[in-house]
């Protein structure tokens, strides 16, 4: 996927800008904000036209939405006056997929996310995290090719968002999806990701590119914390993100004792 600038009712979000996602690989784009990160997702969903630039996926020109994005929000989005099974199944029905082959996979998926016996709950009735599980099963159902995902654990616990991590690590590998990422939380970027992109500030432009090579499994998101260089880079990238020194130690330091205590 590569894609260039683009502008907003007449300001200039986007400069310059040229990226490119590898089949199986999942990329982070971390930046301040009003840099452009979501408007890149907005670009490649066909939610926007760039002012300029071209969007190209395998070597050949997008115009508009595609079936093969599966775009997920920082807020859940499920209906509320739909059950869990009937939020999930959504798309499908869309697609025309007759209702008992759709639900049935929409069994499998909600069991995998850990939502088994909650089918028939309404959103209302269940937690954040839950909620934003519904959401993500509701995404990889449609088996997409390429994840957009915009801060889509933001709002959870630190503990919630560690598993949602490691659930999210382990679809992508067994499906060998290309992701997107957007997240302003360094550590998430750290250990989820195969390269790292910074943002400067608007006009957002490509400051920095970062290759991760982290010695552990990387659906574990305790283990990834806990890496030998995962320090290393998180400092990196948040020193390029002009983010003070001992903000960013203070920080580093408590989710490396959260993620300590989570492994005891």
């Amino acid at each position: 996927m590569v894609f260039g600038d683009d502008a907003d009712q007449g300001t200039l979000v986007l400069d310059n800008v040229s990226l490119e996602v590898r089949d199986g690989e999942f990329v982070t784009v971390v930046g301040p904000s009003g840099c452009g990160k979501s408007t890149l997702l907005n670009l490649l969903s066909g939610l926007i036209a760039p002012a300029s630039g071209t969007l190209y996926l395998d070597g050949k020109e997008v115009i508009g939405a595609s079936k093969n994005y599966g775009y997920m929000l920082q807020r859940d989005l499920l209906l509320d006056w739909r059950t869990i099974l009937r939020n999930v199944t959504l798309g499908l029905e869309v697609r025309g997929v007759p209702g008992p082959k759709a639900r049935a996979l929409a069994a499998k998926y909600l069991q995998f996310y850990g939502l088994g016996g909650y089918e028939h709950k309404y959103p209302s009735e269940l937690s954040g995290g839950m909620r934003q599980r519904a959401a993500l099963a509701r995404t990889m159902i449609l088996d997409p090719n390429i994840l957009l995902l915009d801060e889509p654990f933001v709002a959870l616990d630190f503990q919630t968002k560690l598993i949602l991590e490691s659930e999210l690590a382990m679809s992508v590998a067994a499906g060998h999806r290309s992701v997107l990422f957007i997240t302003h939380d360094v550590e998430e970027a750290v250990s989820l990701s195969d390269r790292v992109v910074v943002m400067s500030k608007r006009p957002g432009r490509i400051k920095a590119v970062h290759q991760i090579n982290l010695d552990c499994d990387r659906t574990d998101p305790v283990s990834a914390r806990n890496a030998p260089k995962f320090g290393e880079y998180v400092t990196t990238i948040w020193q390029q993100l002009e983010i003070q020194t001992s903000t960013l130690d203070m920080q580093g330091l408590k989710s490396m004792r959260l993620a300590n205590e989570l492994s005891a």
